[in-house]
């Protein structure tokens, strides 16, 4: 995976419990991520923004495989991220 490559598996964990993960187990505030990964929420929130943009970017790749175009593209990722 390219965060794993990265050396940032770190920022995947941070994104899969805040952004993936539906249990309840997991408090979702930058605070409870900054304290329980032992960096600061400002640290959290690049971390989270940083790894949003890359699954947006793969995502995408992943759709222009198989659109016509990058503006169909570009609707069907607004779609899927609004689910």
């Amino acid at each position: 995976s390219y965060l794993h490559q990265g050396n940032k598996p770190a920022y995947y964990k941070i994104f899969y419990l805040y952004d993936i993960d539906r249990s309840d187990q997991v408090e979702k505030t930058y605070g409870a991520f900054a304290k329980r990964f032992s960096m600061n929420e400002s640290d959290v929130r690049n971390r989270l923004s940083y790894t949003r943009r890359l699954f947006k970017k793969l995502l995408k790749e992943e759709i222009m495989n198989y659109s016509a175009t990058s503006d169909i593209a570009d609707a069907e990722l607004r779609e899927l991220l609004s689910l």
